[in-house]
């Protein structure tokens, strides 16, 4: 977790940055410009629902077209409809009202009104400064510079365009400020087209719903919402309109169409009548199926007769060949047994018996045998005449039964054409009268959808004035501005932490020198604390023969303010504490000037007294003398980095330590460190970190800096 201690001890710094963030939002926020936004929603018209002249053009080929929302999307965006929303609106110039720091756009809120005439092309997309003086006077300031004096409802003449400022009749109820500075600017028509078409944002709800969303956003509340109810009508105006041309378009062909299908469907009827009347027809198929039915039951009958003639047939045969034995013969008369015949076949049994009764007593010679053959003979003969002229009259009635057959066939001959011709005829009569009928429906629905003259779009909410902006959305702006200054808070300590690593732990050191580190003092509280540490530390040093009584140590630091005298002040104070006779050598004159001793076992002493004039060469001969004096030499050296007498100190020093500091030694430092520390051939040199993993945060440090102000001119610390 040390990774984040820089950031720790940074937080405040940090939260001051985001708060910076914050304060400029805030600003910008005051100064911008408000974008306001107006939304309205409409229903879309749907082909299947509403009267059936709504269907008109879903039926006719020629007209159908489905609606989709995306392509009537595009027809409110269109050019058509955008330029009747100029026309309506009047929007031909953008007018704002100039501010010290911003320009405020008018819209029904403008006490004024402008009209142009001429030739305007040279102004177009040209801002024109206007101040209106007062109830009558105005000054027009052109974009090359010259001006132009007019007055209220009077044209102003600028060579080729007039330009008329008038008042607005409800200047004085809305008590509009009417005396102010004005800038507007004159745009063509394109321009205004396509600023609309670019600030419009109309989007389906959902895609299965017919349902359109109408948005448009600028700076004047009032502006956004007429424009987006200026669109959603005449939207609804336009579509009526091409729905009335249509219809009216469509009414009228459907006339001239019906007309021509009158004439064919009239002639198709004379046709057909022409052809029954020709022909003799009055229903094909009843006609068919009663000839049909005729025929068969002639056929039947002549299938009877004939059946009768073939039995006449063989009666006639059957009698002439066994009329003597006409007794044996009479059961064989099945086919003629009519009551005349059945009495005279009866008639001739009896008489053929009584003459097998005479016949016993007479012989055939007889007379009166004879009189019986004689009856019996005549009955016969009448017998078989009989039925030679019923087979004769049965023959007549099948051969005119067979001629009625054929006659009733011949009305079969031709017939399939007659039925082809008539069907082909009657095809075509059907088409034309189905035309017919079809396009006087479509006549009704059309002149129906003409009468019609209102859509089945709906507005379900208009647009209404916004009275809260959407954009800037000072939320989210200041949101944004807070993460995004901690963010740069945060980014700086992490560029300060990379390109300028800090040595805050004896990690840092021994990963970037092979001189060890002697030891780390931290940030004490208080000067008890102190002293206890640098007693504990002296005696760790010398059980290490680190530090030896009769040796001269020396303490440097890089830059001079990495607090190596505080080191040599506290560990001056501990040897003197265990009684030993401390110098304390002040080669630059800067420990003089923040400590001062009253202990007896040490002295302070400047180094510009004793080494006045003499060369670094003698430097052995004082630390001689110095350590025959006292038990320590402690020297608080110079700078190394700019020192004078530094390397002198560094090169006879029986121990160095080189003082670096958490908050001010970087990794660049302890290079420069080792670097001296090759080049001086130091004698047994040490590290030694001052204030080790000390992190304060920005107010400790404001106390800090606050402390050594204060302090600054101050006595000397006693040691």
């Amino acid at each position: 977790m040390s990774f984040l201690k820089p950031y720790i001890s940074t937080l405040p710094l940090i939260i001051l940055c985001g708060a910076l963030a914050l304060w400029l939002a805030s600003k910008y926020l005051n100064y911008a410009v408000p974008m306001y936004e107006s939304t309205a929603k409409m229903r879309m018209a749907d082909i299947n629902e509403g009267v059936p002249g709504n269907n008109l053009f879903k039926d006719l080929d020629v007209f159908a077209s489905e609606t989709k929302i995306m392509a009537e999307i595009e027809v409110m965006k269109s050019k058509v409809i955008i330029d009747k929303v100029i026309d309506q609106l009047g929007i031909g110039y953008s007018l704002y009202r100039k501010g010290k720091l911003r320009q405020t756009e008018l819209f029904d809120d403008s006490p004024i009104r402008i009209d142009v005439s001429g030739d305007a092309t040279t102004l177009y997309g040209k801002q024109i400064e206007m101040v209106i003086h007062d109830t009558s006077r105005l000054t027009l300031y052109m974009p090359d510079g010259t001006l132009s004096e007019g007055n209220l409802d009077k044209s102003v003449d600028l060579g080729t365009v007039k330009i008329m400022v008038s008042r607005k009749t409800e200047e004085k109820e809305k008590k509009l400020k009417l005396e102010d500075k004005y800038l507007f600017e004159l745009k063509a028509r394109e321009s205004i087209i396509s600023e609309l078409q670019a600030g419009l944002d109309i989007t389906p709800v959902d895609k299965d719903v017919p349902v359109v969303r109408i948005s448009y956003k600028s700076n004047n509340p009032a502006k956004a919402a007429t424009i987006v109810n200026a669109v959603a009508e005449n939207y609804i105006r336009d579509y009526i309109a091409i729905k009335y041309q249509s219809a009216d378009i469509t009414s009228q062909f459907l006339d001239k169409q019906i007309n021509d299908m009158s004439s064919r469907l009239e002639k198709s009827e004379n046709q057909i009548q022409n052809y029954r009347d020709k022909n003799n027809i009055i229903n094909v198929r009843q006609e068919t199926e009663t000839d049909l039915r005729k025929i068969s039951q002639l056929k039947i009958q002549e299938t009877n007769l004939k059946m009768n003639l073939e039995a006449m047939d063989q009666l006639n045969q059957y009698i002439t060949s066994g009329k003597d034995n006409f007794l044996e013969l009479a059961p064989n008369f099945e086919a003629f047994t009519d009551l005349l015949s059945t009495e005279m076949i009866k008639k001739i049994k009896e008489l053929q018996s009584e003459k097998k009764q005479l016949l016993l007593t007479y012989t055939p010679e007889d007379d009166r045998v004879k009189v019986i053959d004689s009856k019996i003979t005549d009955y016969t003969t009448y017998l078989e005449e009989s039925i030679s002229n019923t087979r004769k009259n049965l023959q007549t009635k099948y051969n005119n039964l067979k001629n009625d057959i054929a006659d009733a066939e011949k009305v079969f001959i031709g017939l399939p054409e007659k039925e082809k011709l008539l069907t082909i005829m009657n095809r075509e009569f059907d088409l034309y009268q189905n035309s017919y009928i079809f396009l006087n429906n479509k006549k009704i629905e059309a002149d129906v959808a003409k009468e019609a003259k209102y859509s089945f779009h709906r507005i379900l909410s208009p647009a209404a004035i916004s009275k809260t902006p959407v954009s800037p959305n000072r939320t989210i702006i200041r949101i944004v501005s807070l993460l995004l200054g901690l963010f740069l808070g945060i980014a700086a300590v992490a560029a300060k932490e990379m390109f300028f690593p800090a040595i805050r732990n004896e990690d840092g050191i021994e990963s970037r020198s092979t001189i060890p580190v002697a030891y780390k003092a931290e940030n004490f509280k208080n000067k008890n604390t102190a002293a206890s540490f640098f007693r504990r530390n002296l005696i760790d040093l010398q059980v290490r023969d680190v530090v030896k009584s009769g040796k001269m140590t020396v303490f440097s630091s890089l830059h001079g303010n990495e607090h190596h005298s505080y080191q040599v002040a506290h560990m001056a104070r501990a040897m003197a504490s265990a009684g030993n006779r401390v110098l304390i050598v002040d080669v630059d004159g800067n420990f003089g000037k923040k400590y001062t001793t009253d202990h007896q076992n040490i002295h302070i002493q400047d180094l510009s007294a004793v080494f006045n004039g003499h060369r670094p060469e003698a430097m052995e001969d004082l630390k001689n003398l110095w350590l025959s004096k006292y038990d320590h030499v402690l020297v608080s050296n110079e700078k190394i980095k700019e020192g004078e007498l530094s390397p002198v100190f560094l090169r006879y020093a029986d121990a160095n330590f080189f003082v670096s500091d958490s908050r001010i030694t970087s990794a660049e430092d302890i290079a420069e460190i080792n670097k001296a520390a090759a080049e001086y051939n130091v004698i047994n040199p040490y590290f030694v970190l001052n204030r080790a993993n000390y992190s304060p945060n920005i107010f400790r440090r404001i106390m800090a800096v606050t402390k050594k102000i204060g302090n600054k001119g101050k006595t000397q610390e006693l040691i």
